[in-house]
């Protein structure tokens, strides 16, 4: 088996000269572990005649440059996985490095394609799990002064300072991995790749109303662990006449649900829960008590590590839709192309984080180069991605400005093994 070796020179890739670095094979991916936070309060809602306008977001004028520098922020733990310049790990990454790494390896081969374009770029990678880097550490120290934008695979509670950083000098701050707003306000230099807790339901519960106008649709919810009752809120929210709820803390028996249901047609589940194997247990329990009903189940982003759905002929009767915001078509030339880099540098099957890491510094990188320093407002600008982002300022009910989050998803389908995407 073909083993790569580990260097530990991450901390700077610049893209005229790019740093080579390469990781031995590791076990598959793990679901980075991250806690959705509410973006929008609830506040009492006002008569829209007293609304104040929405005010016109002023950004100052651009800056061109001959040479843009990018900073990273990972979490790559590199204090653990080596000591004594040796690997600690030999043959797979710890659970929690999976996810900063994977976004390195995807911006190391962006970087290398900048390169070859021409692009004169600076890289800085800071790994924020080492000592004296932790993101208020960095905005303490002013490791950040002279950047001109800021890529951030970061959890929630490291998000306040460096947008806080952001705002302040009047750098755009890109957050790729987490979903959390981290109660950032009033901050038009703050954007959340990964759209909210609060986008996704909104968005998927208009779109059951419209495919299933007049229907009854179930509402199947826990008011326990905190996230999935903050999810149940969201989905309830002035919708109590279209929605038939049913508590779920436990699961349901089956007396109960065959009152619920019906056999002549399909039953339509609506399931903001986050915990995917809590979710998928339930499908399990429709699926086995009633085999010969057919239903429609929706769910959350989370629910992608099901490990069941792929499986040839799972669930006949249950079609399982979640959304995602993200969809790589591996048969797309371009994402081959990249898969292709990948296995040349690294071992292993390319994964989706790589990819993410990959397309955020080019689309990025690409801004800057077009549009100078302040390109916030080109962001429709992105014929060079491959997955469709749509990222607009949020607003509170109150119209004051939020921060600038990606609203667009895609519909992953599966029904007996097979699967669809739709927008």
């Amino acid at each position: 088996m073909k083993k790569l070796l580990f260097i530990v020179t991450l901390l700077s890739l610049t893209v005229a000269n790019v740093a080579e670095a390469q990781f031995w094979k590791r076990k598959k991916e793990e679901p980075p572990k991250r806690r959705p936070v509410q973006t929008i309060k609830t506040e009492e809602k006002k008569e829209p005649s007293k609304l104040k306008k929405k005010r016109e977001i002023e950004y100052p004028k651009t800056v061109i440059k001959s040479r843009y520098r990018i900073d990273v922020l990972l979490s790559l733990y590199l204090d653990e996985l080596v000591k004594d310049n040796k690997p600690v790990y030999k043959n797979y990454f710890p659970d929690k490095a999976v996810a900063g790494i994977n976004l390195y390896e995807g911006i190391k081969l962006a970087a290398d394609t900048l390169s070859k374009q021409g692009y004169n770029l600076d890289i800085h990678i800071h790994d924020i799990t080492q000592a004296g880097l932790s993101p208020e550490q960095i905005v303490k120290e002013n490791i950040l002064d002279g950047s001109d934008l800021i890529i951030g695979g970061v959890q929630s509670y490291q998000i306040k300072p460096i947008a806080d950083y952001a705002k302040k000098h009047q750098i755009n701050f890109i957050s790729m991995l987490s979903p959390a707003d981290a109660d950032v306000t009033n901050n038009p230099y703050f954007t959340i790749l990964q759209p909210t807790l609060v986008t996704h339901i909104k968005k998927l519960r208009a779109d059951i109303f419209k495919k299933y106008p007049g229907k009854n649709i179930f509402l199947f919810y826990r008011t326990t662990p905190d996230v999935d009752s903050t999810a149940f809120k969201y989905a309830w929210e002035d919708e109590e006449k279209n929605f038939k709820r049913l508590l779920v803390n436990k699961m349901p028996t089956f007396s109960l649900l065959e009152k619920m249901f019906d056999s002549t047609e399909t039953n339509i589940i609506f399931m903001p829960i986050v915990d995917y194997s809590y979710s998928q247990n339930l499908i399990e329990e429709l699926y086995t008590l009633f085999p010969d009903y057919s239903f429609e189940v929706y769910g959350l982003p989370s629910w992608r590590f099901m490990s069941k759905l792929k499986k040839a002929d799972a669930y006949p009767n249950v079609g399982v839709n979640y959304s995602n915001p993200f969809y790589y078509d591996m048969n797309n030339k371009y994402c081959l192309d990249i898969a292709n880099a990948y296995k040349a540098n690294f071992a292993g099957k390319i994964t989706e984080l790589s990819l993410r890491g990959y397309e955020a510094t080019m689309w990025y990188a690409y801004l800057l180069k077009r549009y100078g320093t302040v390109f916030n407002e080109k962001l429709r600008d992105n014929h060079i991605t491959f997955s469709k982002y749509e990222v607009f300022s949020q607003w509170t009910t109150d119209n004051d400005l939020l921060y600038n989050e990606n609203t667009h998803y895609y519909i992953y389908r599966y029904q007996g093994g097979s699967f669809m995407i739709s927008e």
